[in-house]
């Protein structure tokens, strides 16, 4: 908290720039607590991974100056991806230089025009290229037409990184893109790639019903009887399940404007 907190101060690093973010154009209206609480979320995500990372290592467990030299860092990343998040490319970009500007966190050594492309390194706090994570992967002929593979570059590697984040936190995320622009390749793969959730995809159609994620219920979970009645849990111990819904504006209104299996999502 130490290492932090002189930046967490009015006129600092995360002051100046909420203060900048409110005055720029978002895809979604900026709002401060909105954008307070995706900051938040990465940094605790940050947090959470040096307690597993010590847990893990008991016997060289990361110093003091290594955390506080990786949670400046981070901390400047979650500024400018909580803050600036909603922004259009080129106005994140600008956002992300401004930021940097700003702050006395030692920048990548390329400068603050490619920090959106570098991660902080655990072992030693220093700023490491997301382009590492990239892999190689080999296709075969018939799967390169087919629209459910997703080949990875750095753009999805970045973003992934973001959604995992917010999905451990079990923040409510939109992503916000025109059609085909990779919004459900990107959240599926992402959900995939935990280890604790167990993804199953619906596609709704005009005729979709409640039945249909009644009958998804029974197949993938167990009923439990309990001191509060009988509830649902995953089949599978120690997983989320999570089901996702592709194209929900499809299903059929009543007389009353209602989508039936809309109003039965919780």
């Amino acid at each position: 908290a130490s290492a932090i907190e002189p930046l967490l101060k009015a006129d600092e690093l995360v002051d100046q720039a909420m203060r900048h973010a409110a005055g720029l154009e978002h895809v979604m209206p900026f709002c401060r607590q909105r954008a307070l609480a995706a900051l938040v979320s990465l940094l605790s995500t940050s947090i959470t991974a040096i307690a597993e990372y010590n847990a893990d290592h008991p016997s060289f467990p990361l110093s003091r100056s290594t955390i506080e030299k990786l949670m400046r860092k981070q901390l400047l990343l979650a500024t400018i991806w909580g803050l600036g998040g909603c922004l259009q490319l080129s106005e994140r970009n600008k956002f992300a230089q401004f930021v940097c500007s700003v702050s006395s966190v030692p920048l990548p050594p390329t400068g603050e025009a490619d920090i959106l492309d570098f991660e902080v390194n655990m072992e030693d706090g220093e700023w490491t290229s997301l382009e590492r994570k990239v892999p190689n992967i080999e296709l075969d002929a018939h799967k390169i037409a087919s629209s459910d593979v997703l080949v990875p570059t750095l753009d999805t590697v970045r973003h992934e990184q973001l959604l995992q984040s917010w999905l451990r936190s079990r923040r409510l995320s939109i992503l916000c893109g025109p059609p085909g622009s990779g919004k459900t390749m990107t959240i599926a793969s992402t959900l995939r790639s935990l280890p604790d959730v167990e993804l199953v995809s619906l596609n709704f159609s005009s005729t979709s019903s409640p039945d249909l994620l009644l009958k998804t219920f029974e197949h993938y979970c167990t009923y439990i009887k309990t001191m509060e009645g009988a509830i649902l849990v995953p089949q599978v111990s120690g997983k989320w399940l999570v089901i996702f819904c592709d194209e929900i504006n499809l299903p059929e209104t009543d007389k009353s404007g209602t989508q039936h299996i809309i109003t039965f999502l919780p």
